[in-house]
């Protein structure tokens, strides 16, 4: 089972930012219904490739919205939304925001 409470932790140090945001986005409803369809480590890829709790809440809401339409696993309409944009998964976060 996933320490999420230390996630968070971990990812709000090494960004340098409120460990209380990050618990918050982590235990999101939104978060929460997505990440019962991935694995544990797409779960931590996905909170590494986020740069802000900001971005995380962002790519959250878009992979929740992707993914039902596709009909495919959280992960992998990151993925997929990536490749179609012609970015790597980590640059198709960072424009999540400003898309946002």
């Amino acid at each position: 089972m996933l320490d999420l409470d230390g996630l968070a932790l971990r990812r709000a140090l090494t960004v340098n930012e409120k460990e209380a945001d990050w618990k918050k986005a982590i235990w999101s409803q939104d978060f929460q219904r997505i990440s019962v369809n991935m694995s544990d480590g797409e779960v931590e890829a996905l909170v590494e490739l986020c740069p802000t709790f900001k971005h995380f809440e962002c790519v959250v809401k878009k992979l929740e919205e992707t993914s039902k339409a596709a009909g495919n696993s959280p992960y992998s309409a990151l993925t997929d939304e990536a490749a179609k944009a012609g970015v790597s998964p980590a640059e198709w976060v960072l424009a999540c925001v400003g898309d946002a």
